[in-house]
């Protein structure tokens, strides 16, 4: 009953090579490299570890630093989940329903907030427009299951 949880660690590292640091825009295109580079590298180590290893490679403030990295790794993991998901949707066929969970945000976007324990099925958008959670400092997260929820 339900799917099990097994994504693939390459297809995070696929995806973050494909779009990664997109919103990372005003960084020097020299610390936007290094910093992506280093993401890569470093993307299973709690953020006190990583920005460690960062410090004297990349021109970035610390808070900056964790706004990069928890958006990153969020992005990742949320993308890669949801194409390994979608794979399993056209191996399968199976009908497949995805559940919004808000975070634990101190400051909540309210069209995220609102949303929460809305589900869909896997294809559809959520109410607020979104197909999965995104944005800078997001930390909604999704639940799937081949049954739909009560």
């Amino acid at each position: 009953m339900g799917m099990t949880r097994q994504i693939n660690p390459n297809q995070v590292i696929v995806y973050y090579r494909e779009h990664g640091l997109e919103l990372v825009k005003t960084l020097g295109e020299t610390d936007r490299l290094a910093f992506k580079d280093l993401i890569e590298k470093y993307h299973d180590l709690p953020f006190a570890e990583f920005h460690d290893k960062i410090q004297d490679s990349v021109v970035a403030s610390e808070g900056r630093a964790k706004t990069i990295y928890t958006t990153e790794k969020h992005n990742a993991m949320t993308v890669g989940y949801d194409q390994y998901v979608e794979k399993y949707v056209d191996e399968t066929g199976k009908q497949i329903w995805k559940t919004w969970h808000h975070g634990d945000s101190i400051e909540p976007r309210p069209e995220h907030l609102r949303c929460h324990g809305e589900t869909v099925r896997f294809e559809e958008n959520f109410s607020n427009g979104l197909r999965i959670p995104e944005g800078i400092n997001c930390s909604c997260w999704l639940t799937y299951s081949d049954e739909k929820p009560q």
